[in-house]
């Protein structure tokens, strides 16, 4: 194979790998088909028990951040994710003040999955809301009654790092305590403020579960070789591209001396053959 079809291929291979990593960055995930949603997301619903021995408020720091939360129920929640939202985006600027809240995770359970309706809408992430809609004329079998988004405060390192890890269509189980919370900076100056929802059926502004997440478990994986799959990708298009760039260097750059020589500099036979070679000079 010439060099500048080799190069035309390499050059090929790292685009059409570089549109294939932008296609599985914004496509959307498919979600699992009802087949295979566990029993206790299919059948199940959230558990929320109001204790007022767990009412009392208490300070926790964040970073220069003080936070003084009041805890109203324990919780526990099992669910399949539909779109999240990680607050330490580049693009997430709203929560600069508040370091606690690091993922926000909308799930659907019960009747919408049974019924097939949650296949039926699209969902969407901002910095604090979650937001599906339809576009058919007759309105699918769907209701908010059966979707929560959940602001989510890991209470340890490993909490943190395990949530992050969470994807679109996996099916995961969270525990912890409903909470309201406020913020006070270092300087003494009061930051903002939130209140949790303590029902499913409210909707708009207030209507997300904060969670002073204890406990979290990834039930089932989603699409587990997608990951996996990217980072090959990405690889591929890293070689494609330092390929196309090496194939397009001048020849004389890249090619190392091929001509034959010897280190005999009185080798006849060498010099018959390639009589452009001059003798070195003896010193």
């Amino acid at each position: 194979m010439n060099r500048k079809k080799t190069q035309k291929i390499t050059g090929w291979c790292a685009t059409i790998t570089f549109a294939m990593l932008i296609f599985l960055y914004w496509y959307g995930t498919p979600l699992p088909t009802k087949t295979h949603i566990l029993n206790e997301i299919l059948h199940g619903a959230p558990q929320q028990t109001e204790d007022e021995s767990v009412a009392t408020p208490f300070p926790v720091k964040f970073g220069e951040f003080e936070y003084t939360f009041t805890p109203h129920a324990s919780y526990e929640l099992s669910g399949l994710v539909v779109s999240l939202h990680h607050s330490d985006s580049w693009i997430d600027i709203s929560h600069e003040g508040d370091p606690a809240q690091t993922v926000d995770i909308c799930v659907v359970w019960g009747p919408n999955i049974a019924t097939g309706g949650y296949k039926m809408v699209t969902y969407a992430h901002g910095d604090w809301t979650c937001y599906y809609r339809w576009e058919t004329e007759a309105d699918p079998p769907f209701s908010g009654s059966f979707l929560s988004n959940n602001h989510l405060l890991p209470t340890t390192p490993a909490l943190a790092s395990l949530v992050k890890s969470i994807k679109v269509g996996d099916q995961i189980r969270l525990s912890g305590l409903l909470v309201d919370y406020t913020i006070t900076a270092s300087s003494g100056a009061r930051g903002g403020s939130r209140n949790t929802s303590l029902i499913r059926t409210d909707n708009g502004n207030g209507a997300c579960e904060i969670i002073y997440l204890t406990g979290a478990t990834i039930l089932k994986r989603n699409m587990p070789w997608r990951d996996p799959l990217r980072y090959l990708l990405f690889m591929v298009m890293i070689f494609g591209a330092l390929g196309s760039f090496y194939f397009s260097l001048p020849e004389i750059i890249k090619v190392h001396d091929e001509v034959a020589h010897s280190k005999n500099p009185y080798d006849v036979k060498n010099y018959l053959k390639h009589p452009d070679l001059k003798k070195p000079t003896e010193g």
